[in-house]
């Protein structure tokens, strides 16, 4: 109830909170150990979520780093997943639209990470966050390449830290 409530604020980093949201109902949303009443307040949440900056409302958040991107695409993709044909309150486009608005930054962002590497590089506070994203999709989007980018990417993170680390200490750059 309390991540219901922080992703309902609006308030900065509330995408991550989303992020656990989307995980418990694409894992558990039909289950019967989730209770119903809470099942609703998570899809009404869900539904009323702000996706991007372009969107109607409050613009106090941050959208911009590398970290934020993926959180928010992610979080857009899958609820547009789990309700392609509701209209979402905050701007009225349906599920699907909001998930090809998602496709395309996501697969834009799996380029550049490819291509480039992380901008928030070896970081012991954004790697966590990426991989929140990144875990969600290779579990649960429904395009094949972007499960597998995902999951390379996962990869590549675990790597880096593995590489990167020492006696449990992430001691590098970032």
């Amino acid at each position: 109830h309390e991540g219901i409530a922080f992703v309902n604020s609006r308030r900065d980093c509330s995408d991550f909170a989303v992020a656990g949201l989307l995980r418990i109902l694409c894992r558990y949303g039909s289950s019967l150990a989730l209770a119903p009443d809470l099942r609703a307040a998570i899809r009404t949440s869900l539904l009323g979520f702000k996706y991007w900056w372009d969107e109607p409302g409050d613009n106090h958040r941050c959208y911009h780093t590398e970290n934020h991107q993926i959180l928010f695409h992610a979080g857009e993709l899958l609820a547009g997943q789990l309700f392609p044909d509701e209209r979402f309150g905050n701007d009225g486009r349906t599920g699907r639209e909001h998930g090809a608005h998602a496709l395309h930054y996501i697969r834009r962002w799996f380029a550049f990470r490819f291509r480039f590497g992380f901008s928030e590089w070896l970081s012991n506070c954004y790697f966590n966050e990426d991989l929140l994203a990144l875990a969600n999709l290779h579990d649960f989007a429904a395009q094949p390449d972007v499960r597998a980018q995902a999951g390379l990417l996962i990869d590549i993170l675990l790597f880096e830290m593995a590489l990167h680390s020492f006696r449990g200490v992430l001691g590098c750059t970032h």
